[in-house]
């Protein structure tokens, strides 16, 4: 009996290593797509974690923009028509006064006016324009409602340059104007806020 299977046995066998082969060959295949699969999940994982540590920088930025950020829309909101009048009356506003509005102008994409000064030479002034740019009855107005997440690099970059002056810092401001310590306040919090 065992004679008449033999060649059953035989073909068995025969079928059984072609199927081994097979069985090895998809193992290996299933081994390369795990590799592959695991350099994806490698790259994907780096790529999460860059993702979180931005966000997490991102979050940071804007809880100290934030709070200066409200501070300079509430110190415009106590600003009164009165107090904007206070600016246009100046006829020779002290430096700190003439240094916000400067930039409030530089803020706005407003230009500075060309004129003579006391020796007959050409220079820039932002007196001038400044005085336009407060009359404007909706001047508050477009302060509040700036577009802050759209403020030009180069602008943020020539307001950094008033930053340290001693004409710009709050408290000598508010000496001078409480109206233009509120504005400064407000150029402030957009350069932070940026």
């Amino acid at each position: 009996e065992l004679i008449d299977l033999q060649p059953k046995l035989v073909a068995k066998n025969v079928e059984v290593e072609e199927m081994m082969v097979k069985v090895n060959a998809e193992t290996e295949d299933a081994n390369k797509v795990k590799e592959v699969v695991a350099a994806d999940e490698a790259v994907a994982s780096e790529q999460a974690a860059k993702s979180e540590a931005q966000k997490a920088d991102v979050e940071a930025d804007l809880a100290e923009a934030m709070p200066a950020l409200s501070a300079a829309l509430s110190a415009l909101d106590t600003l009164t028509a009165k107090d904007i009048g206070e600016i246009k009356a100046m006829g020779n506003p002290p430096g700190p006064v003439k240094l916000v509005l400067h930039a409030v102008c530089i803020m706005k994409g407003i230009k500075p006016a060309r004129i003579k000064d006391d020796t007959g030479k050409m220079v820039e002034d932002f007196w001038g324009p400044s005085k336009l740019m407060v009359s404007d009855k909706d001047f508050l107005r477009s302060l509040q409602t700036y577009d802050k997440d759209a403020i030009p690099p180069p602008t943020i970059k020539k307001i950094q340059t008033f930053l340290d002056l001693e004409d710009f810092q709050p408290d000598r401001v508010k000496k001078v104007s409480t109206a233009c310590w509120g504005i400064c306040m407000w150029v402030r919090a957009m350069e932070t806020y940026d």
